[in-house]
């Protein structure tokens, strides 16, 4: 019987995701260039007291560090997709902030 799950994964291999994945980070990446820049525009608009102008750099600038932390977060949630079904069930806990669980599983 074929498995399930190859049928959702498609023809993609490893060396397809990892492309996929130097993709969504490289995005990230250049959006966060773009906020640089629009974040740029918008501080020296001030200094030459062009508010509208100003203001509208600065929205542009939240608009791409919102893209980029998109990209981030979804790369970040398909890196931990991989793991839960490379590691079954069994896997470390969803969310651990900083001090983390430190419940030992029966083993």
């Amino acid at each position: 019987m074929e498995d399930p799950e190859s049928e959702r994964r498609g023809p993609l291999g490893p060396r397809d995701r990892r492309e996929g994945e130097a993709m969504s980070l490289d995005e990230a990446g250049r959006q966060l260039e773009a906020a640089i820049h629009d974040a740029r525009v918008a501080f020296d608009c001030i200094e030459l007291d062009d508010l509208e102008r100003a203001h509208t750099n600065a929205i542009t600038a939240r608009a791409a560090v919102d893209a980029a932390e998109y990209a981030i977060r979804v790369e970040t949630e398909r890196r931990a997709g991989e793991q839960e079904e490379a590691g079954g069930s069994g896997s470390a806990p969803e969310s651990s902030g900083p001090g983390g669980s430190s419940e030992e599983l029966p083993g």
